[in-house]
């Protein structure tokens, strides 16, 4: 589906974010394009390159890869499992340090493909973001539901209000409709018992 004029467009690999998340994209060349993403692989690369060139002491590539995505890991649970709001500048904070530790990972995968120093802190930081997403995403589903329920229930009870309303107006309505009835009837026998009397009064007139 072709955007509209002007409206930049959406690719899943470059924005893997709904229609109602593009405040967590920004604009380039015309595509949306996920803010943390655009941070943090650009820059990991670079880290990546300079980690690998130059003599870094491992004690301190272990440390940054369980140290500096703390702050990510942090907004990412606040994120997802205590509601807190999005602060674009804040992501990009908390990127920019998570991108040297995954740029330290990929140096280290470089000479050592699969190395448990860089495997062990990148597993256990995606599976706490992936429990966390977990966790927000079942809160937010028991949410919809009983939000749904709620409005159901809600609906439910005006449609019976409603009826009832309706019920009440219509045996008003018949009960007027009796009413009126009884009155005609009550002044036609009046009407027939007073033309009899004048017949009885032309015949007696008759008889003289």
């Amino acid at each position: 589906m072709t955007p509209p004029r002007g409206e930049p467009r959406r690719a899943l690999w470059l924005a893997h974010h709904d229609a109602d998340h593009m405040e967590r994209c920004a604009v380039v060349a015309g595509r949306y394009v996920c803010r943390r993403c655009l941070w943090l692989y650009p820059v990991s690369g670079v880290v990546a390159v300079a980690v690998a060139t130059t003599s870094v002491p491992a004690a301190w590539q272990v440390a940054a890869m369980w140290v500096l995505p703390v702050p990510a890991v942090v907004e990412w649970v606040g994120e997802h499992v205590m509601a807190w709001r999005y602060r674009r500048h804040r992501q990009v904070a908390v990127s920019l340090l998570a991108a040297v530790a995954l740029g330290v990972a990929f140096a280290i995968h470089a000479r050592h493909p699969f190395a448990v120093r860089a495997v062990a802190p990148m597993t256990a930081w995606v599976a706490v973001c992936a429990v966390a997403w977990l966790v927000g995403a079942t809160r937010r589903r028991s949410e919809t539901v009983a939000s749904w329920e709620a409005e159901f229930e809600a609906a439910e009870r005006s449609r019976i209000a409603r009826l009832s309303a309706l019920v009440s107006a219509d045996g008003d309505e018949i009960d007027r409709r009796l009413d009126n009835g009884g009155v005609r009837r009550a002044t036609g026998h009046a009407h027939v018992s007073a033309g009899g009397d004048e017949v009885d009064e032309l015949l007696d007139g008759t008889d003289q």
